[in-house]
């Protein structure tokens, strides 16, 4: 069942928010005994603590993004929405500031990525390097679980975190993110099974779990080993987020400049930002001094 279709119905739905939030928590049945929520599925019946609930219930964005990335088919955001209340209960999300991770400083030195100050639309804009990671290297000191569950902490960060501090800082509601993801290096040996788990496990936790949140990606130092990994990769990566991707050939990074102010942009992209030199932010830009001081 499609609740609204066109845009004028979707100004109408927003109205009716209200009505939808009652729709969406009447959907966990309050146990009075237990004093938690219960979701039964199949046979299962799983309790969550009514605070939980009812914090994800006060948040418009968070269900305005699951119904959107179901265009607003009811039936399917309810399903949707089961499935992630239903992981962050196995998965333990809703402890992962006591997450602990062995060998964490090598593994950033290993994977690059980073927070570095903000859009020109207030986004938080986020920069990886996967092009500089070995994944056999990294899998010596780590395993695709623990870097599932720092991806996943990273998420969480940024929807707790990153989203409130660029809504402070530019006076309005902010729950998106702009993505650099740099290719340079990428090398096809170093595209293995390992690496394909990893990257599909990846997608699928945050197209679950966390929709909707893609301003836009900037792919950039493209090279052609893109074109023979992306044949592989995309068919992970759901529609709505293949249109915000933006492919950059190596050597062509003006069109970042479209979206980053100069100064808010590193060297290396084209901009006149210094303090990320070598990989290393956290000692100059804002929005990483604040993710290191949670993380450690």
């Amino acid at each position: 069942m499609t609740l609204y279709s066109s845009e004028y119905d979707k100004e109408l739905f927003l109205k009716n928010l209200e009505k939808v939030r009652k729709i969406f928590r009447n959907r966990y049945d309050i146990d009075v005994q237990e004093n938690k929520y219960k979701l039964i599925k199949g046979n299962e019946v799983y309790y969550y603590d009514s605070e939980i609930v009812k914090n994800l219930m006060k948040n418009n964005d968070l269900i305005h993004r699951f119904l959107f990335s179901k265009n607003l088919d009811l039936k399917e955001a309810y399903k949707m929405f089961d499935n992630m209340m239903l992981w962050r209960k196995l998965y333990e999300v809703d402890l992962c500031n006591t997450w602990k991770f062995k060998n964490y400083d090598n593994i950033k030195e290993l994977y690059p990525r980073y927070w570095h100050s903000y859009s020109k639309q207030g986004y938080p804009v986020c920069i990886e390097k996967p092009g500089e990671v070995n994944l056999n290297e990294l899998l010596k000191i780590t395993t695709i679980d623990d870097m599932l569950r720092l991806y996943t902490f990273d998420m969480e960060y940024m929807v707790h975190q990153e989203f409130n501090n660029a809504s402070i800082k530019t006076g309005r509601k902010i729950s998106k993110v702009l993505s650099i993801v740099d290719l340079n290096n990428i090398k096809v040996q170093n595209i293995n099974t390992e690496f394909y788990k990893y990257f599909k496990q990846m997608v699928q936790i945050g197209q679950n779990n966390y929709p909707e949140i893609t301003y836009k990606i900037y792919l950039v130092n493209v090279t052609g080993v893109f074109d023979f990994v992306w044949k592989f990769i995309s068919r992970w990566v759901n529609e709505r987020t293949r249109k915000k991707i933006i492919v950059l050939k190596k050597g062509n990074l003006e069109p970042l400049l479209e979206d980053i102010n100069p100064e808010n942009l590193p060297v290396e992209y084209g901009g006149r930002c210094t303090t990320c030199i070598n990989n290393d932010c956290e000692h100059g830009s804002e929005n990483e001094i604040n993710y290191q001081k949670i993380r450690k």
